[in-house]
């Protein structure tokens, strides 16, 4: 029975460490985010207040991969566009651009670059 007792809790243990692990690798990043960080005009946006007018659906800017699982836009979408996808620029203008305009708030593309590429 003690060894039942302890297989049991070990079981218990290691789904709760699992869930944790999971909880932390999906937690959205905090304040400002730079994408094409290294290139010649990275930009740089507010995350956080970016998920205030998504109302916290991050499926309004970010799609899923094969298994469910947010991943890192730059998994996919490289300078090139890997495996079908987009190239990472055409990617952020269509996907920022549009939303923008649609919401008519924020930076207009392509009129107000300076205000996403800061120097």
């Amino acid at each position: 029975m003690k060894k039942f007792i302890t297989l049991f809790l070990v079981v218990i243990l290691s789904f709760a460490v699992a869930a944790l692990v999971f909880a932390a690798s999906n937690t959205p990043p905090k304040g400002k985010i730079t994408i094409g960080a290294g290139g010649k005009k990275p930009a740089t946006f507010d995350h956080d207040a970016h998920l205030a007018v998504a109302n916290k659906d991050c499926q309004v800017c970010h799609h899923k991969d094969e298994k469910g699982m947010g991943t890192r836009c730059s998994t996919c979408h490289t300078k090139a566009g890997k495996d079908g996808a987009k190239p990472a620029k055409e990617a952020f203008h269509k996907a920022c651009g549009d939303c923008h305009k649609k919401e008519a708030k924020g930076p207009q593309y392509p009129k107000d670059c300076k205000v996403c590429h800061a120097q």
